[in-house]
């Protein structure tokens, strides 16, 4: 087949051509698999590990994204420890203590709707 010489064709960021690597580039959107995060090193006592806090809501209006008021009904958790499994397969955010979740939730929550120099 013809390459796909689309923005997002991932053949022209130097990959072999294969078909697999084919990207797509759509719209901001009302439906999708919207997520936020922060690395955290060290942000479990005890472990100098580097984490990675992800939490997602599967649906959110344009509207709410661009505000920044999206992420009240979360769908998915995702807790990883980088520093042991930098390919993200085991996600670990069910054996997590509860007091470190809800500092990781805490903490994303002051980053979310800031910007610039508004932020901690």
């Amino acid at each position: 087949s013809e390459p796909n010489n689309s923005p997002g064709d991932l053949n022209q960021c130097g990959f072999p051509e294969h078909e697999a690597l084919r990207g797509t580039v759509r719209p901001l959107d009302d439906y999708s698999n919207t997520y936020i995060g922060l690395h955290c090193p060290g942000c479990i006592p005890g472990d100098a590990s580097e984490y990675k806090y992800g939490e997602y809501q599967y649906v959110c209006s344009s509207e709410e994204i661009v505000a920044r008021r999206c992420f009240s009904s979360i769908d998915t958790y995702q807790l990883f420890n980088m520093s042991a499994d930098p390919y993200e397969l085991h996600n670990v955010y069910a054996s997590a203590p509860p007091p470190i979740l809800a500092a990781l939730k805490a903490r994303l929550r002051r980053y979310y709707p800031c910007r610039g120099a508004a932020c901690p």
